[in-house]
C-alpha cells in the first residue's frame, strides 16, 4: 500500500520559479529542478528525502513519500504524463555526485543532464 503524504496550496500565479529554486527547493537542499518542455509548471524532486514539489500556475503540491518506490512510482508517472502531452522527456538537474547517484540508484539515470564518468 502507497504512503504519500500530499500536501496542497495556492501562491501566486505570478511569482517566478526562482522563488523556489533559491528557497526552501534549492539544490543546497537537496533538491533537483525535473524539468520538462511544459513552461506553465515547474517539478522538483528531493531523492534523499523521497519528496516531490510540483508548481503549476498558482497551485503547489508537495508529495512525500515514505519508501523509494512510491517515489519512482510518482516521478515516473510525471514523466510519462509529460511524454504523453509532448512536453518530455523529463530531465532531471542534479548537482553533486550524491545527488547524481542518487538518482541513478533509483532507475533515472538516462534523465540525468550529467552522467557519471
Amino acid at each position: 500500500m502507497k504512503t504519500i503524504r500530499t500536501t496542497r496550496g495556492f501562491v501566486s500565479p505570478f511569482l517566478d520559479r526562482s522563488a523556489f529554486d533559491n528557497g526552501d527547493y534549492s539544490a543546497d537542499k537537496g533538491w533537483s529542478h525535473v524539468e520538462t518542455r511544459d513552461k506553465g509548471s515547474a517539478i522538483w524532486a528531493n531523492p534523499e528525502t523521497l519528496a516531490i514539489f510540483t508548481f503549476t500556475e498558482g497551485d503547489t503540491c508537495l508529495r512525500e513519500c515514505e519508501s523509494p518506490e512510491d517515489f519512482v512510482d510518482i516521478l515516473s508517472a510525471i514523466a510519462l504524463y509529460a511524454f504523453v502531452h509532448g512536453w518530455g522527456p523529463i530531465t532531471i538537474d542534479s548537482r553533486g555526485d550524491s545527488m547524481r547517484r542518487a538518482f541513478i540508484d533509483l532507475g533515472f539515470d538516462s534523465c540525468l543532464h550529467i552522467k557519471l564518468h
